[in-house]
């Protein structure tokens, strides 16, 4: 059942979703409008694009699928499952929509936690979802006489939301991936999911049992042999090579380090995920030379490897150094 719902004059201007609509030629705007009145109250719609279809764009020839999925990529909703169904979330919704006590509770599953309650999740929540004018007529009886309704007691503020602001590790997970992505793609800086949003994504995957150097090591692996012909817009693009890299992490970890002590053959990032960072970095101290394909050479702000990686490598290394044998060697000064 569709609801009223209230839509801000900023939204009309705002650029990131416009930039995705001109990006993949759908109609974002119009449908990530008529998403907020098939929500319910807490901002979740059951994931069906064929009925949401028919709701937001019924006249549309379109695939409401791509549509969907184009609005989760950037940020703009959530999509998460429970109990064998899908459903789909609108970050920031309760903070901004001013709900008709009279609506009926939402009787489907929350988003996982970190995701429903994190403040500001996304920019375009803040000035694409409600106006704080109160809707006290029952939506159920559908007169929608908004200029007649009574003024009533303004509700109370909504409490701030619980969860706290990201990790360290989660900041320094997004950093990496944000330097990576303008890194290879600088014409596609603004094609970005929310801060909030990726920063969420990067906590999921360190609770998991990631570090931030191995999910680091991933990102920037994943961005290099990226293949599509636009960037990865957040993490939930990588989400499958994180979710794999971690569950291995933490096999070798339960196996007590067996595999590597016992000399097997495996991968060589088992234990350790900055061996290849190091030898890199003796390589470039022997011959001078910087791989273009390892990335932005040490010193560089882009630089992916970390600086305690560098400084154990380096001791004396400060931004600016250069290896002797690069005097001669341009790839070392590159």
């Amino acid at each position: 059942m569709a609801r009223i719902r209230s839509i801000k004059p900023d939204f009309f201007r705002h650029r990131r979703l416009y930039l995705a609509e001109r990006d993949t030629g759908l109609p974002l705007r119009v449908a990530f409008a008529g998403l907020w009145t098939v929500a319910d109250r807490e901002g979740r719609f059951r994931w069906e694009p064929d009925e949401l279809k028919l709701d937001c764009l019924p006249y549309d020839d379109v695939d409401f699928s791509r549509v969907l999925d184009a609005l989760t990529t950037r940020g703009f909703l959530v999509r998460y499952a429970s109990q064998g169904r899908e459903y789909g979330f609108i970050p920031g919704f309760t903070r901004h929509q001013i709900i008709n006590n009279r609506e009926t509770a939402s009787i489907l599953p929350a988003p996982p936690e970190g995701v429903e309650n994190a403040e500001e999740l996304t920019r375009a929540a803040r000035v694409v979802d409600a106006c704080p004018t109160p809707l006290v007529q029952d939506q159920g009886e559908g007169k929608g006489r908004e200029g007649e309704r009574k003024r009533k007691e303004p509700p109370p503020p909504t409490p701030p939301p619980t969860a706290g602001r990201a990790s360290p590790g989660a900041v320094a997970v997004v950093d990496a991936f944000v330097a990576a992505k303008d890194a290879r793609w600088p014409e596609h800086a603004e094609q970005i999911a929310p801060r909030m949003t990726l920063e969420a994504l990067a906590q999921q995957h360190l609770d998991a049992g990631g570090t931030v150097e191995l999910l680091t090591e991933v990102i920037q692996r994943a961005v290099r042999d990226w293949k599509n012909p636009t960037p990865p817009t957040s993490l939930a693009a990588l989400k499958n090579s994180l979710a794999d890299r971690v569950a291995q992490h933490r096999r070798a970890l339960d196996g007590g380090g067996s595999r590597a002590s016992s000399g097997s053959a495996g991968d060589p990032h088992e234990v350790d995920p900055h061996d290849q960072s190091r030898q890199r970095l003796r390589h470039w101290i022997r011959t001078g030379w910087w791989e273009p394909r390892w990335g932005e050479i040490p010193g560089h702000r882009s630089c992916m490897i970390p600086d305690r990686v560098i400084l154990e490598v380096i001791p004396d290394f400060k931004p600016g150094w250069l290896p002797p044998a690069a005097a001669g060697s341009a790839g070392g000064a590159a």
